[in-house]
């Protein structure tokens, strides 16, 4: 399938928001709409930040609308408004901490990992909030996986 992707507007300081731009286009086109309406709900909670991190209250003198939701699998998504309210929306989510034990420990150990009682202990630790993400890289990096890793 050779999909053609309509362009973005081009922006227009003052008349409308970046995340109205991307609402319009997404939204008219369902090649778009199918994947963007699953992640951009969660992305516009982030809308207080520009291109370059920075924080700012208004996008060329127009309100921001810092609302959104996270869906996570197989439950029903929930209202954010704001990166603190993701982030907390996130940090509660055992899907979150599963996600983030995975990605870390594939990076440790270089592969998938295995199913090692050192690396479950680990995740254990992470899930049940015994220790943040720095002391989960000691404990993964402290496993015989990790030292004889290739």
């Amino acid at each position: 399938d050779n999909l053609e992707l309509p362009p973005l507007p081009e922006p227009d300081p003052g008349q409308t928001t970046t995340r109205e731009r991307y609402e319009k286009v997404h939204s008219a086109s369902t090649a778009c709409a199918k994947c963007h309406n699953d992640f951009d709900p969660t992305g516009f909670a982030l809308e207080h930040f520009d291109e370059a991190g920075r924080y700012r209250e208004t996008e060329h003198g127009l309100v921001i609308d810092d609302s959104g939701h996270v869906a996570f699998s197989g439950e029903a998504p929930q209202t954010v408004n704001g990166a603190e309210d993701l982030a907390q929306a996130l940090a509660a989510s055992d899907q979150t901490n599963a996600c983030v034990g995975d990605l870390f420990a594939r990076y440790v150990y270089a592969t998938p990992p295995c199913s090692n009682s050192a690396m479950s202990d680990a995740q254990r630790g992470l899930a049940d909030g015994d220790y943040g993400l720095v002391e989960y890289l000691v404990q993964l990096s402290n496993t015989p996986h990790f030292y004889y890793r290739r």
